[in-house]
């Protein structure tokens, strides 16, 4: 996963390390605040979820959407929701970078 959307190799990319440090943080964040729809777990549903979103100066991550779906639209919503209220949190610190960042990033529902 790289997390990239903007067509350019990623060494000519000006907002690569933001970019890793972006996805490095909200794989952590994502790992602490996911929960597996017990409905999905219980009916067996696995699927990606692929969330794509943009990352503001100022705003925090915003234009959060589903890219692909699962397949099951309980975890699309799921996926998207947990993103929702880590974006509530706040952004950490970025390295300077020239604006918006846009990154997409997979929510793996795996039962086993």
């Amino acid at each position: 996963m790289d997390g990239t959307d903007n067509g350019r190799p990623p060494d000519t990319d000006p907002n690569l390390r933001a970019r890793q440090q972006l996805l490095a943080w909200l794989e952590h964040e994502l790992g602490r605040h996911f929960s597996y729809p017990r409905r999905a777990w219980r009916r067996g549903w696995e699927g990606t979820v692929r969330l794509a979103f943009e990352v503001e100066p100022g705003s925090g991550i915003t234009n959060i959407r589903i890219a692909a779906s699962s397949g099951h639209a309980l975890l699309d919503s799921n996926a998207r929701d947990t993103l929702r209220r880590i974006a509530e949190m706040g952004v950490p610190p970025l390295p300077s970078h020239g604006g918006r960042i846009a990154l997409s990033l997979p929510v793996v529902y795996q039962r086993y």
